[in-house]
């Protein structure tokens, strides 16, 4: 029998959703808000939340499970885990009830409590890559505008808490340029559970969705259309569609799975904190099979950067969209739909940033996207020094970056002494 069998049923029984479900399916930016502020009509665009209900049942089930916890359980191991875990969701939940009623600091505060913010360290190499790259690109004269802002923005930084090398990532592969449909990708991604010996998952085509997800609760892997998969910033290939499935099968699907093996059923389900390391472990998975000229959540981390003020000005969503429109002008978009393009992806990367927010605010955001550089670079500092370790990292959902976690399995006897 597991060793936390009463909390892990417990905590399941309350049904706390996945940190970014609620987010994704009760918060939106109506068509008629983008278009308007796309048009220039609006300053921000609104975020309208769909829902009145209270999270308070919940939160007073996590406090009761929390107390019960504190006074019954022995194990100081298991006691900090689940403590921890608690947490952790009832911070989740005090987010939700922020986003509810129009809280927009209280948001952000609670935001930074779970994922923590921008680091100025990291923010230092971002903007101290794209200076390097667009200060002397030769680009049309349309683009110059784009490139001396740019330039504005990131030869103010100070370039000297530079954290790691883009040098030890692998050469991006090159690939026919043949793109591929959803049904083939599907089968990608069934064989790579097969390769994996991992049953009783599905993947399954979702014409309403336009990102590739892993829902735990379902057991399922989700794929966008067509459609979708045609609108994406790098052609949807065979060799894009094997790193994704090494992403979301071959670390999310895997780590869950192996973790619903351990003593600790916890680890299938995920220790407080755990997407750093599990992202930035999915990122280097990924970067094995496809290559890569840059970390993991790269542009994320230079939104995020600029929305909270690391170069001395906070910004609202207006403000980050014009930024990322002219990073994106110069460094992903070389056709006639320049503009249109990098719009798009501006749009994307804002309405993602500032999620769970009213869209009204300067300076406040979601801050969750800061996990995937900083977990990447972590991870590929860490199997650069102790690639022996590779094979830990998949015995549950962990992160392998936080110390204090690796002593607490090891002590457990789930992970052997690094």
């Amino acid at each position: 029998m597991p060793i936390d069998s009463r909390w892990y049923q417990q905590l399941l029984e309350i049904t706390v959703s996945a940190d970014t479900t609620w987010l994704r399916d009760l918060v939106h930016v109506p068509k008629y808000e983008q278009e308007r502020f796309l048009e220039h009509k609006i300053e921000n665009p609104r975020f309208v939340c769909d829902t009145t209900t209270s999270q308070r049942e919940k939160i007073s089930a996590l406090h009761a499970l929390r107390a019960l916890i504190s006074r019954e359980e022995t194990n100081p191991y298991i006691y900090r885990l689940y403590i921890d875990k608690i947490d952790a969701h009832l911070t989740r939940l005090m987010m939700f009830e922020c986003t509810r009623v129009g809280d927009d600091i209280g948001f952000f505060e609670h935001s930074v409590t779970l994922y923590g913010a921008p680091k100025k360290s990291f923010f230092s190499y971002v903007a101290h890559r794209i200076h390097a790259q667009v200060s002397n690109m030769q680009v049309p004269s349309s683009h110059r505008d784009a490139q001396l802002r740019m330039h504005a923005i990131t030869s103010k930084i100070s370039m000297t808490h530079d954290i790691v090398s883009p040098d030890m990532l692998p050469e991006i592969s090159e690939t026919d340029g043949i793109v591929i449909s959803a049904e083939e990708t599907k089968d990608i991604f069934l064989k790579t559970l097969m390769n994996y010996e991992i049953d009783g998952w599905s993947v399954r085509i979702d014409p309403r969705r336009r990102i590739f997800s892993v829902h735990s609760q379902h057991k399922c892997v989700y794929i966008p259309p067509d459609s979708a998969l045609r609108e994406r910033k790098i052609l949807f290939t065979e060799t894009r569609a094997r790193a994704l499935a090494e992403h979301e099968i071959g670390v999310h699907v895997r780590r869950a799975h192996e973790g619903a093996k351990q003593s600790l059923k916890l680890l299938e389900y995920g220790l407080a904190g755990y997407l750093r390391g599990e992202e930035g472990l999915a990122g280097y998975a990924q970067q094995q099979i496809e290559g890569s000229s840059e970390f993991y959540g790269f542009d994320r981390y230079f939104a995020l950067s600029l929305a909270v003020g690391l170069d001395g000005t906070p910004r609202d969503f207006r403000s980050v969209f014009e930024c990322m429109v002219d990073y994106y002008t110069l460094t992903r978009t070389h056709d006639s739909h320049t503009r249109v393009r990098a719009e798009q992806l501006a749009w994307e990367v804002c309405a993602r940033i500032f999620r769970g927010t009213t869209g009204q605010c300067t300076g406040l955001v979601f801050t969750r996207d800061i996990v995937y550089l900083e977990g990447n670079v972590g991870i590929w500092n860490l199997l650069v020094k102790n690639p022996h370790l590779y094979s830990s990292l998949f015995i549950g959902k962990y992160d392998p970056l936080n110390e204090a976690q690796v002593t607490t399995l090891q002590a457990l006897e789930i992970l052997p002494q690094w």
